[in-house]
Order: structure tokens, then sequence, then C-alpha cells
């Protein structure tokens, strides 16, 4: 950000490998563990027929192939990946999904955009409303950014998601200038966790520091990065911020 406060990416979760899991079982198990695993509902399209069994099992391949691709942060592959698999059988849920995910690691936010708004829509799943605030963020579109952490504070998904969440709208606070607010909304994350090595009380830590060095707070940012310092050397760029303050 121009202020100074940075944000590490939201925690990117994606449902593909689940996915791929399920369709590598046998016909006869799948109904079964769908209703076990809760995916009987990430269709974009309900109620459609299923595709024949050659379709499936080359998408399932292309699947795997693009998942590989963007966890070996090749997006742009993962993206065209995805494009194609659509091609042959739109609005799978969780091909959006990667589809998007991959679009907002490229910056393309409006596009990113679109699609998770979309599969939150079919789906009801909050897991990727942190990405969609990240996305309306960086367009600059404060209220429908509002809208969405008030729709997830209600919703009270994971704790993971929830802290993702907060953790944007603050950086969005700090964009705004509104630093004690930013401030306050991550004391009261940081306070709700009961485990310092937890990578949620980490990120929210992280955050709070940036703030405190934001808004002034010399003290205040030294004590957390210095926290965070002895307890990983190498996290983040906590060791460069913390000879910045001494």
């Amino acid at each position: 950000m121009a202020d100074g406060v940075s944000l590490e990416l939201p925690v990117l979760r994606f449902h593909a490998s689940r996915w791929l899991q399920q369709e590598g079982m046998r016909s006869e198990t799948r109904e079964r563990t769908t209703a076990d695993t809760g995916l009987s509902h990430s269709k974009v399209r309900s109620q459609r027929p299923s595709m024949r069994t050659k379709s499936r099992s080359a998408m399932t391949q292309l699947l795997a192939r693009a998942a590989d691709a963007y966890e070996r942060d090749r997006f742009e592959e993962a993206l065209r990946i995805t494009r194609r698999i659509d091609a042959m059988d739109p609005d799978e849920a969780e091909v959006l999904e990667l589809m998007g995910l991959s679009l907002y690691r490229l910056g393309r936010y409006d596009a990113a955009l679109r699609i998770l708004r979309k599969i939150h829509k079919a789906t009801e799943s909050f897991d990727q409303v942190p990405v969609i605030m990240d996305c309306a963020r960086a367009l600059g579109r404060a209220s429908e950014l509002e809208r969405w952490w008030l729709r997830l504070r209600e919703a009270s998904p994971a704790k993971e998601v929830i802290v993702e969440g907060r953790i944007v709208y603050a950086g969005a606070l700090a964009d705004q200038g509104k630093l004690s607010e930013a401030i306050t909304l991550m004391e009261q994350g940081v306070a709700k966790e009961r485990r310092a090595s937890t990578l949620t009380s980490i990120r929210q830590r992280y955050l709070l520091a940036q703030l405190f060095e934001r808004a002034g707070d010399v003290s205040g940012a030294r004590e957390i990065y210095l926290q965070l310092f002895k307890e990983d050397h190498n996290l983040y760029d906590v060791a460069e911020r913390l000879a910045g303050l001494t």
C-alpha cells in the first residue's frame, strides 16, 4: 500500500484436491462420499445430469494439472487449463474457484470478483469471501467490501476464514486513514487467540505491528515485531522492520 502498511495475500484455500480425490473413487461409493464430505452443494449448476465417464476422466486429469500449476505459482498456466475445462463443461464450482483464485493472483481483480461472487451465490460457502473482499479492496469498492465483512461476521464461518476477512477489512480501514479503527479491530482479533504459534495469531499480530508502526506507536510495533522475531527469525520481513525501528 502507498501508506506503508502492507499485507500478505489472504491464505488461499481451494477444493480441487478434495474433488479430485472424490473423482478417483469407485462410482458405487461416490454418492456416499459426497454426502460425507459435504460436497453435495458444490456444483454451480444444480440438478444437472452427470457427465459421461470419458469426459469426466479428461476433466479430472486437466483439473489435477491446473491445481499443480497453481500450487507451483504458475497462475497463467492454471488459468489457461481451467478455462479449457470450463469450455468442456461450464460452471463446475471447483474449476471456477481455481480459475477465480488464479485471476486474483494475477491481479485481475474485476474478473476474479465476478467469478468468486458467482460461486458464493451458488454454494453459499464463505471460504473465498476474504478473497472477494480483497478484490473489492483492490478495486476501491469500500462499500461492497464492508457489506461482505458484515455478512462474514454474521455467518461465523471457520476461524481461519473470519481471521482472513478481519485482516483484509483492517487493511482497508488503514487504506482509508482509519488507523485507530483498524488497530482496534486487530487488537480484538489478537485477544481471541489462545496460542501464539498458530498461523492466525501470527498473521494478526504481524498486521497489528504494522498498524502501530504506521500510527507512530514505535514501542507498540517494536514489542510485537520482537515477539514474532523470537518465534521465527525468518518470518516475513520482521527482521528488517525491527531493525528499522532501532
